[in-house]
């Protein structure tokens, strides 16, 4: 069972995701703001159409993981939708709310 205070923040979350996740899309959630230079908090907060796909470029593109170790990519679009259902719940877990339903349909349609 998944247990989220209060007033969850995105560190809180972390420590109580299903093993899907792992943590591993918190960490590079972190990674995406501190390159852009924004506060992970905030940017889950204040999400757009924009962030979302500026994210999921950025992701996409990564070549290098922790250590510098070539990482594997991603081959399929099943583990694109994978990634996004695993964000939209840690979204959730972290702000308390779910992600508007105009901006999910949006997502689905981004290529």
């Amino acid at each position: 069972m998944v247990s989220v205070r209060h007033s969850p923040s995105l560190s809180t979350v972390s420590l109580h995701l299903p093993c899907l996740a792992n943590g591993s899309l918190i960490l590079l959630i972190y990674r995406y703001c501190r390159y852009t230079g924004k506060d992970p908090t905030q940017a889950m907060q204040t999400i757009s159409h924009r962030t979302l796909k500026a994210f999921f470029d950025w992701l996409l593109n990564q070549r290098r993981g922790k250590g510098g170790r070539r990482l594997k990519g991603v081959k399929s679009s099943d583990s694109l939708g994978t990634y996004w259902k695993v964000f939209r719940l840690v979204h959730e877990r972290a702000t308390g709310s779910k992600i508007d339903g105009k901006l999910n349909r949006k997502m689905h349609r981004v290529s």
